[in-house]
């Protein structure tokens, strides 16, 4: 099935996806043995060079056996958390086109996000003027080239003390927070005119180079 096939099939796409993550989880050594060996040889070492008696190679060998084994399990720890990663900000990228389109569909007469107000709290959600802003200074913080989660976290410290209760809530399915969605849809408007690049690596955002 080629690349198109997947895109019209997300049914298909989807039980690839579970069949390569499947894949990867069944390839997860077991280094507890290893772990245990590795710290036996250690203390055998240590004991001979305390001892002043010199260390035979073949032992010296198998210590260095054992810590490429368990550092190849990290290895596969990292691909595999790079990997929820990267499905994370697909779950973010599909919520945050359908929250657009759902908001699309409503009522002109529904309020903006710069309109929007809290029903317990009868507060503004922090302006799409602002987020820009902040947006902007994020990413200079950041070198002008950051990925989209690197640069909500550095927008979150700097606007902690101005984000509203509004801001923090949920909405949809309580997966996304109102202020990192919002965020989110003032990033699209900034790609259409151009403050930031459209050709970015996927899941990053980056200033335009007249604006870096």
């Amino acid at each position: 099935m080629n690349e198109q096939e997947l895109i019209e099939n997300p049914e298909a796409l989807l039980t690839l996806i579970q069949q390569a993550v499947q894949q990867l989880v069944e390839q997860r050594p077991d280094t507890v043995e290893q772990e245990a060996q590795l710290r036996a040889v250690a203390k055998a070492v240590e004991q001979l060079e305390k001892q002043r008696v010199p260390v035979p190679d073949s032992l010296r060998q198998t210590k260095m056996t054992l810590v490429d084994q368990i550092g190849q399990y990290a290895q596969f720890n990292r691909r595999l958390s790079a990997l929820g990663a990267g499905l994370t900000e697909v779950l973010d990228m599909i919520e945050e086109t359908t929250g657009k389109l759902r908001q699309e569909e409503k009522s002109e007469k529904q309020p903006t996000p710069r309109q929007r107000r809290s029903k317990n709290t009868d507060q503004l959600v922090t302006s799409q003027s602002v987020l820009r802003e902040y947006i902007i200074q994020a990413l200079k913080e950041l070198g002008g080239y950051a990925r989209r989660y690197n640069v909500l976290e550095q927008m979150r410290e700097m606007l902690k003390d101005r984000l509203t209760p509004r801001d923090i809530e949920t909405r949809g399915d309580g997966r996304v927070i109102i202020w990192e969605n919002n965020a989110a849809w003032e990033r699209n408007a900034m790609v259409q005119e151009g403050i930031l690049r459209t050709d970015s690596k996927f899941g990053y955002w980056e200033l335009a180079e007249n604006h870096s």
